[in-house]
């Protein structure tokens, strides 16, 4: 794995991105401010964003200028394109506890 800084400003979001988020900013955010940024984005050498484009909006509403990114340039399109799908949707598929 290879992880490098970047301005969040700089990167591209995936144009074919379905999630819609920007209500979700301000609270991730604030969650940034409290615990840091301690989970990659994850992108291409040429910044396009594979994964994490709510925590890289965030980063740029909390005013930071570089972000940790983890480079998936050894995964092709077709691979890419299942990850995005897979990591959005596999979360779904958990339940909560409420009582904990």
């Amino acid at each position: 794995m290879q992880i490098e800084t970047r301005n969040p400003g700089d990167l591209t979001p995936y144009a074919n991105n379905p999630r819609k988020n920007d209500h979700a900013v301000p609270k991730v955010a604030a969650a940034i401010k409290e615990f840091g940024f301690r989970v990659p984005v994850l992108i291409k050498s040429d910044g396009t964003i594979v994964d994490g484009h709510l925590r890289c909006k965030a980063a740029i509403a909390a005013g930071m200028k570089e972000i940790p990114c983890l480079l998936a340039d050894d995964m092709n399109e077709l691979q890419l394109q299942a990850f995005r799908l897979s990591v959005n949707k596999l979360s779904e598929l958990a339940s909560w506890d409420v009582s904990l």
